[in-house]
């Protein structure tokens, strides 16, 4: 029908629902395909806000913001122009409920689906911390940002806080720090870690335990790719020719199964499937690099003094940012932590 009055809430309502499309209703259909594919591209700016400016609470606030009035303006242009039509409309071909519901779902089950699905497969994935593993660096309750971009032309650093899938069950994801990177040799001796025996400054670490008979652990050297591996016949483990030592254990990798010895825990992956010191086995060459990481909060934290190294293919990302945190204990919202870089 021509010349058929535009009503504003139809408008703002078409609009809330997917931005843009209040400007389709108005007959606007290139001005709302602008207005959607600018909003689009406004959220990813704030993504790179958020995780590369490091003025808290404002690289959190700012973007959060920009996005809220991005939205509010184009839904507000829409009623607004809307009440200005008047009986001047001239509905346009596209102006059918049934066009304006296609869009709807095509937006909720496709655009908007694969846009997150794509940021998160490649860039930006948002975690919750649900132990105290990493205090005092990250509380429970913290929310995070992982940056999944940055490994993609990188490899992990000393200290980088990373997000990895946790090699002994599938579906379950862990935080830690890296400790040691491939090749380098990793101690734990009376609360002080040695790599390539110089020990660590560190001043994230913490321990909730006072001091008394302290469980050493290690030596241990972590696995390079490239490394060549093999078991002889004097029931050693040889690294590039030369014998490394082997935690004693036993090891408990997984919450419900039998207990393992430590070959089997930090160098078993490396070989075929039931591979023991028991028979001679390679030379064989190492698929994939390493790392040692362990938790800041060491008397509460199964890391990889527990079940082993991380392979450079469980690595999803760094932990980059802290977006928002709740105490449960105090129901209160962690305001001074909002927006703080993760080190």
């Amino acid at each position: 029908m021509r010349g058929t009055r535009r009503k504003p809430w139809q408008a703002g309502l078409l609009s809330f629902f997917v931005l843009g499309l209040g400007q389709v209703y108005n007959g606007q259909a290139r001005r709302g395909l602008l207005f959607f594919c600018l909003y689009i591209l406004v959220g990813f700016s704030c993504v790179v806000i958020m995780l590369e400016l490091s003025l808290a609470p404002w690289n959190i606030a700012f973007p959060a913001s920009i996005l809220l009035a991005g939205y509010a303006l184009i839904l507000i242009d829409a009623v607004k122009t809307a009440h200005r039509q008047g009986e001047t409309f001239q509905r346009k071909f596209y102006n059918r409920w049934y066009i304006y519901l296609a869009l709807i779902l095509l937006s909720a089950f496709v655009i908007q689906p694969t846009c997150v699905l794509t940021l998160r497969h490649i860039w930006l994935q948002a975690f919750i911390i649900p132990s105290g593993a990493m205090e005092s660096t990250l509380l429970v309750g913290d929310r995070i940002l992982v940056n999944k971009l940055r490994y993609r032309l990188s490899s992990p650093r000393h200290f980088d806080v990373i997000v990895f899938r946790y090699p002994w069950e599938e579906g379950r994801v862990f935080i830690k720090r890296v400790i040691a990177l491939p090749g380098e040799r990793v101690q734990v001796r009376d609360r002080q870690v040695y790599v390539n025996e110089r020990p660590l400054q560190e001043p994230y670490a913490q321990y909730m335990v006072p001091r008394g008979r302290e469980e050493p652990f290690g030596p241990v050297l972590v696995p390079k790719r490239g490394d060549t591996i093999e078991i002889r016949s004097d029931q050693q483990l040889y690294v590039n020719g030369e014998p490394v030592p082997i935690p004693p254990g036993p090891y408990y990798p997984r919450d419900h199964g039998a207990a393992m010895t430590g070959f089997a825990v930090f160098y078993g992956p490396l070989f075929p499937a039931g591979a023991t010191l028991q028979k001679p086995i390679g030379p064989l060459v190492v698929q994939d690099d390493y790392y040692f990481t362990l938790g800041d909060n060491r008397d509460n934290s199964k890391d990889s003094r527990y079940w082993g190294f991380v392979p450079r293919a469980n690595v999803l990302g760094t932990a980059k940012r802290l977006y928002w945190s709740w105490d449960r204990a105090d129901r209160r919202v962690r305001w001074e932590r909002i927006g703080q870089d993760i080190r």
